[in-house]
């Protein structure tokens, strides 16, 4: 009886040790997946940059092996673009650099990338096209029906002061064959960073009560009383109201008008915001070799644990061996 109890026990073991390597093998090689899917890049030194100035752009989490070019682009939201043709076949912003063959540049096969790029100043950035129709040709409009050198001169690197207040920024995109599309933000020398919005607040205007007039019983055949203005005393103007000005309505038969409320509704304050760049949803563009490595440790213990829960390895072990 206590021989049973104990193998009993053994098989209870084994199968709670096998239920825990397979739980972790499921969290292990979920995590490898969730760090193969985000993209990123970092760009040293981001602040205080000038013109001609060389910056180390660095990735992780990118395509393997996938052919791919930096832009330096202005953000600003609802930006118009405009399409270039091949060999890049983009709809890339209108406030960007233009790409160059001789920039592009490759990702390793673990999805690392390590670059140099030297960044602009100016109204002169965009528009990101290239010669026509040789390479990387623009068509003679933008999305917003302007032509493409004098829109983008409304979309320089650093931001206009407006667009400053509005939160607007530089930065440095990569764009690679995998479909990453992923930026880090840039700022230049001088650009501080823009003041909040805020809006004084009002006082309000008091009405003062007026004093109602009253019009004396005139009886039947009598002269009635005359007021300057006007037949009889017409009575106060009725208070007004105005948005952004002081407004009375006037009293019947030339009564005195009555006053406004001076001040009108105060528009809403907008805070500076941080705009990012618009590249949707990005497409899974496999595991790094770190991640690989990580999955195959998961998908190891996943199996292994199978093995323990169904099978009896020390009589499996015995057989192999030919013992």
């Amino acid at each position: 009886m206590g021989l049973v109890h104990s193998v009993r026990q053994r098989h209870l073991m084994h199968r709670l040790v096998a239920i825990v390597l397979v739980a972790g093998g499921f969290v292990i090689f979920k995590t490898a997946s969730a760090s193969a899917s985000s993209p990123s890049i970092s760009v040293q030194p981001s602040v205080g940059l000038t013109g001609g100035k060389k910056v180390t752009v660095s990735g992780s989490g990118l395509a393997a092996s996938a052919k791919g070019y930096v832009l330096e682009c202005n953000e600003a939201p609802g930006e118009p673009t405009i399409h270039i043709g091949p060999p890049f076949d983009e709809s890339l912003p209108i406030g960007c650099s233009a790409p160059s063959l001789r920039r592009i540049t490759a990702t390793t096969p673990n999805g690392t990338l390590s670059t140099i790029m030297i960044v602009h100043e100016g109204r002169k950035l965009g528009p990101p096209c290239g010669v026509f129709p040789v390479i990387a040709g623009c068509g003679r409009a933008d999305s917003a029906g302007k032509r493409p050198h004098e829109d983008a001169q409304n979309y320089p690197c650093p931001p206009s002061p407006i667009q400053q207040v509005m939160g607007v920024r530089c930065a440095l995109v990569f764009i690679d064959t995998g479909q990453d599309q992923v930026s880090a933000p840039i700022s230049f020398l001088g650009a501080a960073d823009p003041p909040p919005v805020t809006v004084p607040p009002t006082t309000p205007v008091t009405v003062p009560p007026t004093t109602p007039v009253t019009v004396p019983h005139t009886p039947p055949g009598t002269t009635p009383h005359t007021t300057p203005g006007g037949s009889t005393g017409g009575a106060p103007g009725s208070t007004g109201t105005s948005t952004g000005g002081a407004s009375g309505g006037a009293g019947a038969s030339g009564g005195a008008g009555g006053s406004g409320t001076v001040g009108g509704a105060v528009p809403p304050s907008t805070a500076a915001g941080t705009v990012s760049a618009g590249s949707g949803s990005l497409a899974f563009t496999g595991l790094g070799l770190p991640e690989k490595i990580l999955a195959l440790v998961g998908a190891l213990l996943v199996l292994f644990g199978f093995a323990l829960y169904f099978f009896d390895l020390k009589k499996v072990m015995v057989w192999f061996l030919g013992r």
